[in-house]
């Protein structure tokens, strides 16, 4: 086992995203292997402890601890302008603990059903990612970054050498460095998760930034993503990082609703999925679309807080 302290951390600010949470933390008690009593760590807002407070019974069976934090007004100008803070609240906590530690902060609609032993660092790593799921809002290699891109590249002081190339898993485009920032394992004392939501408050009070993004919708709601990668670069040597395979963050039954230049139903090496998709969206036999071994496909139908057949 890794010396290491492990503590995957997730953030809830809606009650759906309390049920993901809880779903999260029940599939690494029950299938993270060597990871199993890892620490499990829930970040959530101030004005977010009365809903918790129902969960009590839940999250002491689990194992779960709770850290609140404080939103500043620029989070709720922006989808998601919550996630920074909550993943810095998440960082404090373990660099308050003062002991070497890795920090796998992990979106709360991602079901871990395998150990997910990647996600250990060795000595020389300093983080482990996977790159966005596809080139929605991406900078592709091969042409110029848009206006938005352009500009956060000015604001981070990114330079053509640092942002090296990635692969999108599910539509297998080439494009320049952009971590998904709803896996990541990392070191706390670097202090990746502060910067970001410091970043995020910096480029998301940018006049010009506003103006980009104000008629539309899929920059207001990758903006925070984006400021993740300057965020990192800055951060942590090239040489201590490490692309996890695509056994995580494995976005089942993506093609289902957005383009894809492949299937994702099979489970048979999966170690990490998401379940970005709406399963209500594709019906009560959804679990008939993915190819799995039966006890798994079992468990997500008992225990997805959505669609059960």
């Amino acid at each position: 086992m890794n010396p290491d302290h492990i503590c995957f951390a997730t953030y809830c600010d809606s009650i759906d995203g309390l049920a993901n949470a809880i779903t999260l933390a029940k599939s690494i008690r029950k299938y993270a292997g060597r990871l199993v009593q890892s620490e499990l760590l829930f970040t959530a807002p101030e004005n977010f402890r009365h809903i918790t407070a129902n969960n009590s019974e839940t999250l002491e069976k689990y194992s779960i601890k709770l850290e609140f934090f404080p939103i500043p007004d620029i989070a709720g100008k922006w989808f998601y302008g919550d996630k920074p803070y909550a993943a810095a609240a998440a960082e404090k906590y373990l660099r308050d603990q003062n002991r070497s530690s890795v920090l796998i902060w992990i979106d709360n609609d991602s079901v871990v059903i395998g150990e997910p032993s990647e996600l250990l660092l060795s000595e020389a790593e300093e983080l482990a990612y996977v790159p966005v799921m596809h080139n929605r809002a991406g900078s592709a290699i091969g042409s110029l970054p848009d206006e938005l891109w352009g500009r956060i590249y000015e604001m981070q002081a990114l330079t053509d050498d640092m942002l090296f190339p990635m692969t999108t898993p599910a539509d297998r485009q080439e494009i320049r460095a952009y971590f998904h920032c709803g896996l990541l394992a990392l070191r706390p004392e670097l202090g990746i998760m502060k910067a970001w939501a410091e970043e995020f408050e910096r480029i998301g009070s940018d006049s010009a930034i506003v103006k980009m993004c104000e008629n539309d919708r899929t920059r207001k709601v990758f903006l925070h993503q984006h400021v993740l990668t300057g965020t990192i670069l800055h951060r942590v040597r090239r040489g201590s990082i490490r692309e996890l395979s695509e056994r995580y963050n494995y976005p089942i039954l993506f093609e289902q609703q957005y383009d894809a230049g492949r299937s994702f139903r099979s489970l048979k090496d999966v170690a990490v999925l998401r379940t970005v998709v709406s399963l209500d969206r594709i019906g009560p036999d959804w679990h008939k679309l993915l190819d799995g071994p039966p006890d798994i496909l079992d468990w997500l139908i008992t225990h997805l807080p959505v669609a059960r057949p």
